[in-house]
């Protein structure tokens, strides 16, 4: 730990003082101590001044006791008494206050000349001299006006005159009036030349128990402040080194009891990570540190240990269990490459096989799945395709699965419906089989030749079907049991007819149930959409656009199940290509004609679509016959085959004769009449108006014209 306090550290982006334990323990003890010793010192003083205050008002009480005593022994107080409040009241207050100062102490001349009240002035001025009394005064209210008239007053810079109106707080002269005779009557108010002053009244009583006159000695507090100054400087220097005197012990014993342990593990602790950075196996890192506090710190350090020798342990089964996992990554890594090496992916699979083509993917939901997918020539004229899912997930089902998928194929060899193979995959899986694992499975044996497909399907999702210039359609075939689970089952063969240009999709439940993150499925309506919005197509792109609807429904929602898929386009096997080769003669139309006639019959192209063929047949062959070869004599070839990718004839007209591509001609303008159109163009405008595809080219010196008609 970093004993300086000027230290910066960076943390969270922003810089900041990094102060060490220690300093932060001195200066809280610090803080306390200064703060306990002011509250002591606050604490002490007040006290000390409410001791000093206490004598204060003991010594006024006991002084104005004194003067009282003298007074009434030693002096005709009560005679001066009655004579200054004669001579008071012999005026109303409104003519005392109009009077001349000078003519109203001419009032109180022969008063002040008397002897009583000399000698009642001079004992109160000794009385002042001797002690700390700062002005003593005897006065009486006066009951007409309320005023406190003053007798006789000693002491102080300019002491009142008999006659004078003594400034005593009206608070004062009730508590006066309406004193039981029990403790004090005392106040603290502020004189003009003493400052602070304690007053304490006695009322003073002739010998028959009558009120006379009161008598107030004022004490001056002017000492009180010295003597708190005088205690204050001692106490706070005492409190002060009390306070750095336990700083040091203090901050000592933190430093030995729990600073330095805890630096002392601190350290430990970046030992332990440097040494894990190198690599080093030291791993008693805490256990040496000897921390003997004997509470939470020591409890602390032992508490560390234990936790470094746990986190050994710790790592060393760490080590053998990402070993461990290692070992079973790699061999599932290997189990899923053998898995999908198992399945077909070389795409074309028969690339010189043109009656069809194929494509099929499969994407488990793990490292390896229980999905899988097959095709297979049987023989040179039939085709096996399947596709199934295995219950469960994970390494049970791959196996399964692969066991399942050479039955499948190896059955399928042998000979036999789709039926026949599935009973006996099922017999044979089901022996043995105390796991009960079940696979699904549609199973289809597609004749080339003909189209025909023969399928049976184990419990497996429907198949969808597309026949040319359709859309897909879901097939909703008669299902059988599953395949593992009991033996002795039978199952039912159904027959397709597959045209030119049919589409077939196969796939497994992952499909229509994939699941976004709300919870919603797929579903067929999707699986239907995606179908429709592809179909023209090839099966690769197909299933393409598939799984693209589907990762666009599912988003950011892990794959629940394997998806698997299979698309099939039926082409058809090669049609024969039928030529003749004629005279470019008007003569030769009816033998081209009847020619094309036997073999689009053959086609079985519809009678409608054969007499339209003819025209344009006829048209085709007098163009060529009155222009192709001008004066002179040539021959034509006609060429009829089937068209690949949908139910169609494709017909060749091949010359030798001049340069000329019909489809550069203008048009004619057949909305005028005979005698106004321009002579020609009118066959071969015809003829591209009655077929769906017209096309020339000029190869080798030839000309070629071919004309392609859908039925």
């Amino acid at each position: 730990m970093q004993e300086s306090s000027r230290d910066q550290v960076q943390n969270g982006g922003k810089r900041r003082k990094h102060r060490s334990l220690s300093s932060k323990v001195t200066r809280s003890v610090a803080i306390s101590c200064v703060l306990l010793g002011m509250l002591i010192l606050i604490i002490g003083i007040t006290l000390y001044g409410l001791i000093l205050v206490r004598e204060y008002e003991h010594m006024a009480s006991n002084a104005a006791k004194q003067v009282a005593v003298a007074v009434r022994h030693g002096t005709e107080y009560d005679t001066l008494t009655g004579d200054v409040l004669s001579v008071y009241a012999v005026h109303t207050k409104a003519e005392r206050e109009s009077m001349e100062p000078a003519a109203y102490r001419a009032l109180y001349a022969e008063i002040e000349r008397n002897g009583a009240y000399h000698q009642l002035a001079e004992m109160l001025r000794y009385y002042c001299s001797i002690t700390d009394v700062h002005d003593v005064s005897i006065a009486m209210p006066d009951p007409e006006s309320g005023d406190l008239v003053v007798i006789v007053e000693a002491g102080g810079s300019a002491p009142q005159k008999p006659g004078d109106r003594k400034d005593v707080p009206a608070g004062f002269l009730r508590a006066f009036r309406d004193w039981n005779k029990e403790g004090e009557l005392l106040q603290y108010r502020l004189i003009r030349d003493a400052g602070l002053a304690c007053t304490v009244g006695v009322p003073v009583e002739n010998e028959e128990g009558t009120l006379v006159a009161y008598l107030f000695v004022d004490v001056a507090m002017r000492s009180l402040l010295a003597d708190m100054n005088k205690f204050a400087l001692p106490i706070t220097l005492a409190i002060l080194l009390v306070t750095a005197l336990i700083t040091w012990i203090h901050n000592r014993w933190m430093r030995k009891a729990v600073v330095d342990p805890i630096n002392a593990i601190a350290g430990a602790a970046q030992a332990y990570v440097a040494d894990k950075r190198s690599g080093s196996q030291e791993s008693d890192h805490f256990g040496k540190l000897q921390i003997h506090t004997g509470d939470e710190v020591e409890h602390l350090g032992l508490t560390m240990a234990d936790m470094e020798r746990n986190l050994l342990d710790i790592e060393r089964v760490l080590t053998s269990t990402t070993a461990e996992n290692e070992r079973i990554s790699t061999e599932l890594d290997m189990a899923r490459r053998i898995q999908a090496e198992s399945l077909p992916n070389v795409f074309p699979p028969f690339p010189e096989r043109t009656e069809f083509d194929l494509y099929a993917s499969m994407d488990p939901a793990r490292e390896v799945g229980g999905d899988f997918y097959d095709f297979f020539l049987l023989d040179a004229d039939h085709l096996g395709l399947v596709i199934a899912d295995v219950s469960g997930k994970g390494v049970p089902a791959a196996l399964f699965m692969m066991i399942s998928q050479m039955m499948v194929q190896n059955y399928a060899q042998l000979g036999g419906s789709p039926r026949e193979v599935l009973e006996m995959v099922n017999n044979q899986l089901s022996k043995n089989n105390r796991e009960q694992m079940f696979v699904t499975v549609w199973l289809g044996i597609l004749d080339l030749k003909t189209g025909r497909l023969t399928a049976a399907n184990a419990g497996h999702e429907y198949p969808a079907l597309r026949h040319p210039n359709g859309d897909f359609e879901i097939l909703r075939d008669r299902h059988g049991p599953f395949v593992g689970i009991k033996g002795g089952i039978r199952y039912t063969d159904y027959e397709l007819q597959l045209e030119r240009g049919s589409k077939l999709f196969v796939y497994t439940d992952g499909v229509p149930e994939a699941t976004d993150a709300g919870g919603r499925m797929f579903g067929m309506d999707r699986l239907l959409r995606a179908l429709v919005e592809a179909e023209n197509e090839t099966p690769q792109r197909i299933l393409a656009h598939m799984r693209e609807s589907i990762d666009a429904f599912v988003g950011e929602a892990a794959q629940f199940d394997d998806i698997t898929m299979l698309c099939l386009e039926f082409k058809g096997p090669e049609e024969p290509v039928k030529e003749c080769l004629l005279p470019a003669a008007v003569e030769s139309i009816p033998k081209v004609i009847a020619f094309a006639g036997e073999e689009l019959q053959a086609m079985g192209c519809p009678v409608k679509t054969q007499h339209l063929l003819s025209v344009a047949i006829d048209e085709i062959m007098s163009n060529i016959a009155h222009y192709a070869y001008g004066m002179g004599i040539g021959s034509v070839t006609v060429r009829i085959e089937g068209t690949r990718d949908t139910r169609g004839a494709m017909i060749t007209f091949i010359d030798t004769g001049v340069a000329f591509n019909p489809l550069e001609a203008p048009e004619p303008d057949v909305s005028l009449s005979a005698d106004k159109r321009q002579e020609g163009g009118l066959g071969i405008f015809l003829a591209k108006k009655l077929v769906d595809e017209m096309h020339h080219e000029r190869v080798d010196g030839r000309n070629i014209l071919r004309i392609t008609k859908h039925f």
